[in-house]
């Protein structure tokens, strides 16, 4: 029961968050050239996957690029994030906030 509830909870969560589009690509590309919408959409399902089973996701326009870039760093160690998994939600993140 608790696993659907926690689904359900997530899912509502998730339908909120921007969906990545070509314009939010270009946002990103002077920080991380070659960036394709792909790459959003992938930095985005980490962050529903990752971040949702502690906390309720924040908003992307609750937070700057910048502070984005500090949030996902810091919590990059206690969720267990690579690299990569870092890179790909920070770069979500920072294209679709304000």
């Amino acid at each position: 029961m608790r696993n659907l509830l926690l689904a359900l909870a997530t899912a509502g969560c998730s339908s909120a968050l921007t969906v990545p589009e070509a314009g939010h690509v270009d946002r990103v590309r002077s920080d991380w050239p070659g960036t394709a919408l792909d790459d959003l959409a992938r930095g985005r399902a980490t962050y529903i996957q990752k971040c949702s089973g502690c906390h309720t996701l924040y908003l992307p326009p609750s937070r700057s690029g910048s502070e984005w870039r500090e949030q996902v760093a810091r919590m990059a160690e206690r969720a267990h994030l690579t690299a990569s998994q870092t890179s790909d939600i920070t770069r979500y993140l920072v294209a679709v906030a304000p």
